[in-house]
């Protein structure tokens, strides 16, 4: 689930803000039982990653109703982690300020602006004791803002 908020310098520039709780990323069989996502089949991971961000995004007009976009911004990460090994499980949070970018296309239909976005933010965990574990959050999103 994502929610941004938008302030606008003129028909080129706006800054937005964001929020973004990607939920859990883990594997469950048909039980309910953390699936195998190693070549031990005592181990399990989940990461429960959320993303909160500020950008500058620039629009270059063209054909008078449509946009290309691009966005780029930081991004305040947190992520809990938790590993289990067998019975024993371990959990731990780290979190983090990162660069996010993002590529689109918006087009104005009927008083509404209509937009297609590809955005990505890249960040490593690293506080996992002896590794890291490297996270790429991307997601394709389509909104629709009424204009008035």
């Amino acid at each position: 689930m994502n929610q941004y908020k938008r302030g606008c310098f003129n028909q080129y520039v706006a800054i937005e803000g964001s929020w973004g709780d990607t939920g859990r990323l883990e594997d469950f069989d048909d039980g309910g039982t953390p699936r195998n996502i190693s070549t031990n089949d005592d181990v399990s991971l989940r990461v429960q990653p959320k993303l909160y961000g500020a950008s500058v995004v620039g629009s270059l007009p063209f054909a008078d109703i449509y946009a290309v976009n691009a966005r780029v911004g930081m991004s305040h990460w947190k992520t809990d982690v938790t590993a289990a090994v067998g019975a024993a499980a371990v959990g731990f949070s780290d979190s983090g300020d990162d660069l996010s970018w993002g590529i689109g296309l918006s087009g104005r239909l009927d008083g509404a602006l209509v937009r297609l976005e590809y955005e990505q933010t890249d960040f490593t965990v690293d506080e996992i004791p002896g590794a890291e574990l490297d996270v790429t959050s991307s997601q394709i999103t389509l909104g629709v803002m009424w204009l008035f």
